[in-house]
Parts: C-alpha cells; structure tokens; sequence
C-alpha cells in the first residue's frame, strides 16, 4: 500500500483490499464509479465529489455512536445514534 493511500484511509485500521472491497460494492449498489482509476492514479469521479459530505458525516457520526446491543435495530436515540 502507497503511504499517499494509507495517509487517506485515515484511521480506519483496515486493510486497502477490505476498502476496495467495499468501494466496489458500494459502486454496484449505486450503479456508478466513484472514482476514475489508472495503474498510477485515483481520482474521484463526479458522482464521487457528490457522495463525500455524506461519506463524511457517516464517518463522523460512526465516531460518535457507541455499538449497539441490538444491530439492525431501527430506534434511534435522541442525539441520533441507534438505540
């Protein structure tokens, strides 16, 4: 893994195929590439730029939640986070 890579993986304490594993799916899912790839570069595609605030605040709000007991579950407390 390139240290430019690893440096945007952030904290995540993953593996980079475990990420690109999840891009793609994500890419299926929504049916769009998210980012233009070379054998020497990756870009964000539009559709890309568009998804990053939500991206974002996914990550944020993962940062902010404590695991839950009941996965799955579909109440939410009052700051947001799933009960």
């Amino acid at each position: 893994m390139r240290a430019g890579s690893r440096r945007r993986q952030g904290g995540l304490h993953v593996v980079q195929s475990a990420v690109s594993s999840t891009v793609r799916a994500l890419e299926r899912e929504l049916d769009t590439h998210m980012f233009d790839r070379t054998t020497h570069r990756v870009a964000l595609t539009p559709a890309g730029e568009a998804f990053v605030p939500a991206g974002r605040a996914t990550a944020t709000s993962s940062k902010r939640c404590p695991p839950t007991d009941h996965p799955g579950s579909n109440t939410t407390r009052r700051d947001g986070c799933p009960a």
